[in-house]
């Protein structure tokens, strides 16, 4: 049978090999906790630059929207310009149709 030193060293021999083990399980997993971080970040960063894309475009299409509805507005007043033109055309002609018939 082992002697107690023996079984003493065997064991500490066996806690240092775990105490190995446990060392490299923790720098993994504080290698991939950075990677994560890193990842993270540019994912952040992708995010904010999508972000601020996004925002160009709506601004952009929000003053499209504006300058179409200025358009239409302008559109609508030429409209109603020209139709005050024809009305008040017709109602010239109108008027000299009625003298011409009492002529």
């Amino acid at each position: 049978m082992a002697s107690l030193t023996e079984q003493h060293e065997a064991a500490i021999r066996e806690l240092r090999v775990e105490r190995s083990g446990k060392e490299s399980e923790k720098r993994e997993l504080e290698n991939l906790t950075e990677q994560h971080a890193a990842a993270i970040r540019e994912l952040r960063r992708e995010l904010s630059e999508k972000e601020a894309e996004k925002n160009e475009l709506e601004q952009s299409l929000n003053d499209c929207i504006a300058e179409e509805a200025r358009r239409g507005e302008a559109l609508i007043d030429e409209n109603a310009r020209q139709e005050a033109t024809i009305n008040q055309l017709r109602g010239e002609v109108s008027s000299k149709e009625a003298e011409k018939r009492e002529l």
